[in-house]
C-alpha cells in the first residue's frame, strides 16, 4: 500500500510552505531506474544554463561549450593519446579532441586544426553543440552524455517514482576530460549489487537484509574491486580520488579510470588526472582495457542503500549541521568536487528538497517539500522551499526516525501513478513546469 498526504504550513515571515509525504510498505519494493535517454533533455539542459545558471552569476563562468554525440555520429579523433592514455568511448576522445582544439574568442568559436572545425560543423548540423558565455574569457568544454531522461516519460505505470541522487551537471563538476554531464556521483546498491560506488564522504541511508538501518558514510576503501574476475585488494593497488588528490603521481604501472561500473580509460605511468566522477586505481600490474565491467563486492547484506546527504535525522535526532566534509571544500579543498558551489547556509538558504528515510513502525518514507520557482515567485503564496536546517525540522515533524536529503532543486519531484501532487521549480516564464532530466530515480511497480 501506498499513502500520500499533502499538507501546508506558513513560516513566521508568512511565507508558504507546501510539503508531499509518501509512504509504503517494504524496503524491498523500491528499485532503481536508469530512464532511457530524451533528445529533448539537451536541450533543456543548454536553457538551464543559458536561462537560470549563468545569468544568476555570470561573473563566475566563462565561455561554455556544450555538446553531445548522437549514437550514429562517428568521431574523427583517436581514442588514445600520450596524455590522457587510451578512452573507452567516443565522447571522451571529442571531449579532448575539443579541449586542444577549440576556444571561444568573444562568442566566436576558432579552431586549431581542420579535423576539429569539420567536427563542429557536424555538430552543429545535428544541434549538438550550444555556447554559452559568462564574463571569464577562458573556455570551458563540456560533454553531455546521453544517460539523462524524464521519470515522467518512462515506466509510466509504476506506482510511484521520484528523483534520487546527485549527478554531474555543474561546469565545476567536469573536472577532467573523462567526466560528462548526467554521471551519478555516489552510492546505489540494491539486493547488494552496487551500480554506483561511494563518493566523496557523504552520508548514505543503507538498509540491511537483516531489516536494520542505519545513517553512516560508506567509503570505497569498504568494497573489493574486481575487474576481469581478478580481486584487487588493499595492499595490492593504491585508489586515488577527488577532493584530496588531482593528479595521480608518476609510476611505472597503470592507471586505470574508474566511472560507474566500468573502466573508463587506461593511462600508462601515472601523472593521470582524477575525474570528479569516479576514482583511478593505480597498479603495478592491471589486465584491463577501456570498457571492462567493474565489479565492487562487499555490500552482499544490503538490500537498498543511497548516498546523498546531508543527513536530516538520525535515529530520532535532528541533524543540525553538515556532517561531511564534501560540504566544506571551500575551506578544506582547493580541487574541486560536485557539487562545487557548496557550501550552503544551512540555516537559511531555501530550496525544494526531497528526504528519504523510514517512520518508527520502519516504513519507507520519502518526503518533497515544494520550492520556488526559478524565474517568478509571490510570496506568501507560492512555496518558498525549505533551508536543510528546517527540512530536518519537517522530517521531524512528519514522523520521521531517519533520512538523508536526497537531490533536490529542479529535479525534486515525487510521481504518484505518474502524476505530480506539486510543483517542480525549474519553470518557465508563464509558470508552466520544465521537467528536469536526470540519470537516475526510484521506482516502485
Amino acid at each position: 500500500m501506498i499513502e500520500s498526504e499533502v499538507t501546508s504550513f506558513k513560516y513566521p515571515n508568512g511565507e508558504c510552505q507546501r510539503v508531499q509525504k509518501v509512504a509504503f510498505d517494504s524496503w524491498s519494493q523500491p528499485e532503481f531506474l536508469f530512464p532511457p535517454y530524451s533528445e529533448r533533455s539537451f536541450e533543456r539542459l543548454c536553457d538551464l544554463y543559458e536561462n537560470y545558471i549563468i545569468p544568476k552569476c555570470p561573473w563566475i563562468f566563462g565561455r561554455l561549450i556544450l555538446f553531445r554525440l548522437p549514437d550514429d555520429m562517428d568521431v574523427p579523433f583517436s581514442f588514445e593519446t600520450e596524455r590522457y592514455g587510451a578512452v573507452a568511448d567516443k565522447l571522451t576522445a571529442a571531449a579532448i579532441a575539443l579541449r586542444r582544439g577549440a576556444v571561444i574568442i568573444g562568442k566566436t568559436p576558432v579552431f586549431t586544426n581542420s579535423a576539429v572545425r569539420e567536427f563542429w560543423k557536424s555538430l552543429e548540423q545535428r544541434n549538438c553543440v550550444r555556447v554559452i558565455c559568462g564574463y571569464l574569457p577562458n573556455t570551458t568544454i563540456l560533454p553531455v552524455g546521453n544517460r539523462c531522461g524524464f521519470l515522467s516519460e518512462c515506466e509510466e505505470n509504476a506506482a510511484l517514482k521520484f528523483n534520487s541522487s546527485f549527478f554531474i551537471m555543474d561546469r565545476f563538476d567536469c573536472a577532467s576530460a573523462y567526466d560528462s554531464i548526467g554521471t551519478v556521483t555516489g552510492l546505489l546498491v540494491k539486493d547488494g549489487f552496487v551500480s554506483s560506488p561511494p563518493m566523496y564522504m557523504r552520508e548514505a541511508l543503507i538498509i540491511k537484509k537483516d531489516g536494520s538501518c542505519e545513517v553512516t558514510v560508506p567509503k570505497l576503501s569498504d568494497l573489493n574491486i574486481e575487474i576481469n574476475s581478478r580481486s584487487f585488494d588493499a595492499g595490492n593497488y593504491k585508489i586515488y580520488t577527488r577532493p584530496s588528490c588531482r593528479m595521480t603521481p608518476k609510476h611505472g604501472g597503470k592507471d586505470l579510470v574508474i566511472i560507474d561500473t566500468k573502466v573508463a580509460a587506461v593511462h600508462k605511468g601515472g601523472n593521470t588526472f582524477v575525474p570528479s566522477s569516479g576514482c583511478v586505481l593505480a597498479a603495478d600490474e592491471a589486465d584491463a582495457v577501456p570498457g571492462d565491467t567493474v565489479i565492487y563486492r562487499g555490500y552482499e547484506d544490503v538490500l537498498f542503500g543511497i548516498q546523498a546527504g546531508n543527513s536530516a535525522v538520525i535515529n530520532g535526532k535532528k541533524t543540525e549541521g553538515f556532517k561531511s566534509p564534501f560540504y566544506n571544500i571551500r575551506k578544506l579543498w582547493s580541487t574541486s568536487y560536485p557539487p562545487s558551489l557548496y557550501p550552503l547556509d544551512y540555516k537559511k538558504d531555501r530550496a525544494p528538497r526531497m528526504a528519504l528515510g523510514h517512520d518508527a513502525a520502519g516504513r519507507p518514507v520519502i518526503v518533497w517539500a515544494e520550492g520556488a520557482g526559478k524565474l517568478s515567485y509571490s510570496p506568501g503564496k507560492d512555496s518558498c522551499g525549505a533551508s536543510l536546517s528546517e527540512m530536518a525540522d519537517i522530517c521531524l515533524k512528519l514522523g520521521l526516525v531517519n533520512a538523508v536529503n536526497l537531490d533536490g532543486g529542479g529535479s525534486a519531484q515525487i510521481l504518484l501513478n505518474n502524476r505530480r501532487s506539486l510543483l517542480i521549480s525549474d519553470r518557465t516564464a508563464d509558470n508552466s513546469e520544465a521537467e528536469r532530466a536526470v540519470p537516475a530515480g526510484i521506482m516502485i511497480r
